[in-house]
């Protein structure tokens, strides 16, 4: 919860300057849930196990890495430092829309403040990027953010993302 009460996140996921509540926070917890148990795939708590990212081992699915944190059971947390949250992600329907795709697939990364600059969403999203083709078989993943984000368009950039265009979403615009 501290993390999406954390401003200086907050205000790069598009949620403005207003703090994310705990019944929220919930809410989008559970979404995120019941997206793992429909499409098998989904977001991932990342931590840093000595100097190396890794996903937790969630009981929701297995991890996207080769490095996995086995140290720890299934259902606690990791020993080290958490990272951020980042996985693939079917786009919401009304994004969906907008992109002319109902069943695109975005990648979806935002860092814990203290993890910004170290290159940790550049190493995710590529290792993302891998399980989305190789493993899932897409052959086109979206990613967005909000314009002024220059660090996370940066590593989209990075990525191969080229930008396509500006789009309204949940009275905000994006870069899609």
């Amino acid at each position: 919860l501290s993390f999406h009460r954390d401003a200086r996140v907050v205000r790069w996921l598009g949620a403005g300057d207003g703090e994310i509540t705990e019944l929220e926070n919930r809410e989008w917890l559970d979404e995120k849930l019941r997206h793992w148990g429909v499409h098998g795939f989904g977001l991932y708590a990342w931590f840093e196990v000595d100097g190396v990212s890794t996903p937790s081992d969630s009981a929701s699915g297995s991890a996207p890495s080769d490095s996995a944190s086995d140290s720890a059971p299934p259902g606690s947390a990791p020993p080290g430092r958490f990272v951020g949250r980042a996985g693939i992600h079917r786009v919401d329907p009304d994004v969906g829309e907008v992109v002319g795709d109902p069943e695109a697939i975005e990648l979806m990364y935002a860092l814990a403040f203290d993890a910004w600059g170290h290159g940790f969403a550049n190493e995710i999203g590529r290792r993302l990027l891998e399980v989305a083709c190789d493993d899932l078989g897409c052959a086109e993943i979206i990613a967005d953010t909000v314009p002024h984000n220059v660090r996370s368009r940066r590593v989209m950039e990075g990525l191969g993302f080229v930008y396509e265009r500006e789009f309204w979403h949940d009275d905000h615009t994006m870069v899609l």
